[in-house]
């Protein structure tokens, strides 16, 4: 089985839900209990043998490639420059990202506004899983998924057309196979160049699936420390609900 060592961030979204928050800073910088979110991030992937990160960057890339420079590890850092942040959704960000890849290099999609257990991360070494976790209309949004029996997703749902019940709402850390990321590159290339860039990267995903039958292991995350950051509801929830002792543990 492939090892999954490089792992893709987007970071270049203006977090413009976040209000006063990101007014001068982006929002993978946003202190959570003391410490950015990236750096949390970075700190997980670091410790669980992740040695390649491609950081996406866009709105306020200066504070990033700040953060970058002071950041003290062994792990190696790149990033890209989504030109178009303030036009355009992560999937574009992901298409302006393959040229760093080599081949169909394997890696892992981490969302640059989530806050996690850091031991969540270690499975995410093995390719194609997807983390979920059991869908609460009262704090989750976005995409959603459907899982089989046998634990595998045989449904994304990016737009809201299916019932509540048994759905998963996806975590947002995501890793690939080489062949599942050759078909995640086909497919986010044609969407891009249809002009679909105000996607989310999870319409190619949900194609992947739906039309090639690709398969995405579930990992459950419903005993797990977690927390995704759109907006200040979010921030608070997340704030109140974890401290720095758990989220690192």
């Amino acid at each position: 089985m492939q090892s999954v060592k490089t792992v893709i961030i987007p970071a270049a979204g203006m977090g413009n839900r976040l209000g006063s928050l990101t007014e001068d800073k982006p929002k993978c910088l946003v202190d959570v209990n003391g410490e950015p979110i990236l750096k949390q991030s970075l700190d997980a992937l670091q410790e669980f043998g992740f040695d390649r990160i491609i950081i996406i960057t866009g709105f306020m890339e200066d504070s990033i490639m700040g953060f970058i420079g002071r950041y003290n590890g062994p792990i190696r850092i790149e990033t890209v420059h989504n030109n178009e942040f303030d036009k355009t959704n992560n999937i574009y960000s992901l298409f302006v990202s393959f040229p760093l890849l080599k081949d169909d290099e394997p890696f892992v999609i981490l969302e640059s506004d989530l806050i996690f257990e850091k031991s969540c991360i270690a499975v995410f070494r093995k390719p194609d899983l997807i983390a979920l976790d059991p869908y609460n209309p009262e704090i989750h949004s976005g995409t959603t998924a459907r899982v089989s029996p046998d634990g595998y997703v045989e449904a994304l749902y990016t737009q809201k057309d299916a019932t509540i019940q048994d759905l998963y709402k996806t975590v947002n850390i995501t890793s690939f196979s080489s062949k599942n990321v050759a078909l995640f590159k086909k497919y986010v290339s044609l969407y891009v160049n249809q002009g679909r860039v105000n996607d989310y990267y999870e319409a190619a995903i949900e194609s992947m699936i739906s039309l090639n039958n690709a398969k995405f292991k579930a990992v459950s995350f419903e005993d797990k420390i977690w927390g995704e950051i759109d907006t200040q509801e979010d921030y608070s929830r997340v704030s109140n609900q974890f401290d720095v002792e758990q989220i690192t543990r």
